[in-house]
Parts: C-alpha cells; sequence; structure tokens
C-alpha cells in the first residue's frame, strides 16, 4: 500500500517535470523551482491515490456509457483544481491542459502496472 502511494507520488511528479519542459504554456513560476514541482506533484499524486478512487466510483455509469471517455474529463478536472489553487502552476492554454492530461492518463497506466 505504500509502495503504491510512493509511486502515484512519482508520477504526480514526474507529470508536472514533463509538462513544464516540454508544453509551452504550462509553467512553474517561483524562485525555488524544485520544491513548488514537488509539493504539486506530492498533491497531484495524493489525488490520485485517495481521492481518485473515490471519484471513480461514483462516476463509474458515465465511463461506461462514453467508454471510458470521462475518465478524461476526470483527469482535466483535476488540473482545473490544481491550477486554481497552486498561484505557482500555470496552465494558460486548453490545448495544453488536454496534453497535460494526456501525459498524466500515460504516466498513471504505467504507474497502476508497475504497482500491481
Amino acid at each position: 500500500m505504500i509502495r503504491k502511494l510512493l509511486i502515484k507520488i512519482l508520477a504526480g511528479i514526474l507529470t508536472i517535470w514533463l509538462a513544464d519542459h516540454f508544453l509551452k504554456s504550462v509553467k512553474i513560476v517561483s524562485v525555488s523551482y524544485w520544491q513548488n514541482v514537488l509539493l504539486i506533484g506530492t498533491s497531484l499524486g495524493l489525488i490520485s491515490f485517495f481521492i481518485k478512487p473515490i471519484l471513480n466510483k461514483i462516476t463509474f455509469i458515465f465511463k461506461l456509457l462514453t467508454f471510458g471517455i470521462f475518465e478524461i474529463i476526470l483527469n482535466l478536472l483535476i488540473f482545473i483544481v490544481l491550477d486554481a489553487f497552486f498561484d505557482t502552476l500555470q496552465i494558460k492554454t486548453l490545448s495544453d491542459l488536454i496534453l497535460i492530461t494526456l501525459i498524466y492518463g500515460v504516466i498513471d497506466f504505467l504507474s497502476n502496472i508497475i504497482s500491481s
């Protein structure tokens, strides 16, 4: 259980770092760059470990009806909340929000394979 939590946190940190480096309008604006990457990534990992399973159970019927596309909408909402909560995270365009969601989806899928 702790191993899975640590993998989720590392996946969150990796997602934020990759998005900041490869997407032009996703920025971590701060003097202490690595502290903010670790803080935002850890928050993403904790949300993924604790809150996302609850959301998955609540929205199961929507995922079934949309053939899993609703999972992308859930991930979009998670990043909108992270962007609103952390002033140092700036996601400026909708296209980059969708791209960071897809990056997170791939990394989360791989972290589920590793942790199982």
